[in-house]
């Protein structure tokens, strides 16, 4: 990861930036210039964070080595100077499926970890993504957009699977957990 911090004389809140490339390419270093000055000039501290990649890794990796990079903030806030109540994410394509992920689902904190980075909350304020998919799901997308894109050959390295397999049950139970609009709440 890659930490920016504001010139604050209180705990600032932070911006986890998520980079795209398909969870198969893509790096921190493309967070935008603009982006990054923008917020720091707003007191707003930017992280950027890689995760590992596709095929080497399969869901739901790429979205736990974001969560965790977030939850290592946490851990770090006091001596970072920063709000760990205001927390948010940002980024394009996977970076902002990612982002959606987390911050639609329940809190991943494991209070009883022996590990205290897991015992730190995974729960984003906010937001704010370019390019997002609200589903990874290629019966979804097929219905909404058309079987090309459900073809996309980042899906069968994200997933692990290859297209004969999407219609098994485990597959479809798959489809569901990696969709950040499953996990949209009320609340």
């Amino acid at each position: 990861l890659d930490l920016w911090k504001a010139r604050s004389d209180k705990p600032a809140p932070l911006v986890v930036f998520i980079h795209g490339g398909g969870f198969r390419a893509g790096s921190k270093e493309g967070i935008s210039a603009a982006l990054l000055c923008a917020l720091l000039a707003k007191g707003i501290s930017v992280m950027a964070v890689n995760y590992r990649f596709s095929p080497e890794v399969t869901f739901p990796a790429h979205y736990m080595d974001s969560a965790r990079a977030i939850q290592h903030a946490r851990l770090h806030a006091r001596e970072w100077n920063l709000d760990p109540k205001r927390f948010g994410a940002t980024g394009g394509s996977a970076g902002a499926g990612t982002s959606l992920w987390i911050g639609f689902h329940d809190d991943m904190a494991d209070p009883k970890s022996n590990d205290p980075v897991s015992r730190e909350s995974t729960k984003l304020s906010c937001m704010a993504v370019f390019g997002a998919q609200s589903t990874y799901d290629p019966h979804v997308i097929t219905k909404w957009v058309g079987e090309a894109a459900a073809r996309h050959p980042a899906l069968e390295g994200f997933y692990g699977l290859t297209w004969d397999q999407y219609d098994k049950p485990a597959a479809r139970e798959m489809f569901a957990k990696a969709a950040a609009i499953t996990h949209l709440s009320k609340a």
